[in-house]
């Protein structure tokens, strides 16, 4: 299923420095401490930090720790982590957001928890590139806790050595079985995203 890429996620989606790492050199990004943490927006899902990292040039691994372990109850709400990637570090393409300018989303990975499951499902979009349709494929993908990671393959890491990449989450309330409100928590980087380069 593929999710809608609400507007309300480019919400946190500021400009600001961005990190660049090189491959096979990961680089660690921490957000500034979050708001006090409410029913709408609670601790399990902001961000701390996150190490993201190229092992190859068709491949990157992201891993991102949570501000508080994920409690049971959480098991109840539909949850999504999304990665979303400028793969070719060129504002003018792909969706652009006015809360973002200068960023172009391409393509985006994310993992899905529906309401009452546990597991998160991985899921990619799709880009026409180089004549050819692709997708990312989450080769592992880990919702542990307070960790979140992802091994990522395509061969548009290969194709553009240099791209953006930032992630967010997001989680949908429920009322007598219908969704009532879609509500985005955090963003990481908080300002801004991660340049990747080869």
């Amino acid at each position: 299923m593929k999710p809608v890429i609400y507007k309300s996620l480019m919400a946190f989606a500021l400009l600001g420095s961005l990190s660049t790492l090189t491959a096979g050199e990961p680089v660690k990004v921490t957000n500034p401490p979050a708001p006090a943490p409410t029913e709408q927006k609670p601790a399990y899902l902001y961000f701390r930090e996150g190490t993201f990292a190229r092992t190859g040039n068709q491949r990157v691994t992201c891993e991102i720790k949570l501000d508080q372990k994920m409690p049971l109850a959480a098991r109840k709400q539909k949850i999504v982590f999304f990665l979303a990637f400028d793969i070719d570090n060129d504002g003018t393409t792909g969706t652009q957001y006015i809360t973002f300018p200068g960023f172009g989303k391409d393509i985006a990975v994310w993992l899905t928890k529906e309401p009452n499951q546990s597991r998160f499902v991985p899921d990619s979009s799709t880009l026409i590139a180089k004549g050819k349709k692709h997708e990312i494929e989450v080769t592992k993908s880990r919702v542990d806790d307070e960790t979140i990671s992802f091994e990522l393959k395509s061969e548009l890491f290969a194709y553009y050595p240099t791209c953006r990449v930032y992630a967010m989450s997001n989680h949908t309330f429920f009322e007598k079985g219908m969704e009532s409100a879609e509500i985005t928590v955090d963003q990481l980087p908080r300002r801004g995203a991660v340049t990747l380069s080869e």
